[in-house]
């Protein structure tokens, strides 16, 4: 088993690198399919905190830093508002919990709490007056290279992001 919390692994060294280089560039990551310590499949705990731990600081400023905290290391989505940009919120979802490979009933609970979460944040930001930025790994749509099912998401949750929007 990895040690996802040791600096030296690839996420660490990644945000490091960011950091070094961009120290003053907010940098906002999300997480997909291939985010995890096994392909297709939901991030552990540790790895959510070691990620969590590892991207945060690339947030900048303390405000962001808590917003992202705050719902990241145990779910791996955030709401956060942008940097400079005061009428604007990024959502950055997790789509490892929507993409149609791997599902099973904890995915599909996990993506239920995400989209109930999303249109609370819809709410949020509407009354704020924020324009919203979403983000995600694993876009919704068609697969362009089907192997056995046309679509990127799992086609149930795919519809049920999609009348979030439509009834917001």
């Amino acid at each position: 088993s990895t040690n996802f919390s040791k600096p030296e692994t690839a996420q660490g060294q990644v945000a490091k690198l960011f950091q070094s280089e961009f120290p003053k560039t907010p940098v906002f990551t999300v997480l997909g399919n291939n985010d995890s310590e096994n392909d297709n499949q939901l991030q552990s705990t540790n790895f959510l905190k070691a990620f969590s731990k590892a991207w945060s600081k690339l947030a900048i400023n303390g405000k962001t830093i808590k917003e992202f905290n705050r719902t990241f290391p145990s779910n791996g989505y955030y709401a956060a508002d942008l940097p400079g940009l005061s009428n604007y919120r990024i959502l950055g979802l997790n789509s490892a919990y929507l993409d149609r490979k791997g599902t099973n009933s904890s995915k599909a609970d996990g993506a239920h709490q995400q989209l109930q979460w999303m249109k609370v944040e819809i709410e949020k930001a509407r009354y704020e007056r924020k324009k919203l930025w979403l983000a995600f790994h694993i876009p919704p749509g068609v697969d362009p290279y089907p192997v056995e099912k046309p679509y990127f998401w799992d086609p149930n949750l795919q519809s049920d992001f999609l009348r979030t929007f439509t009834a917001n």
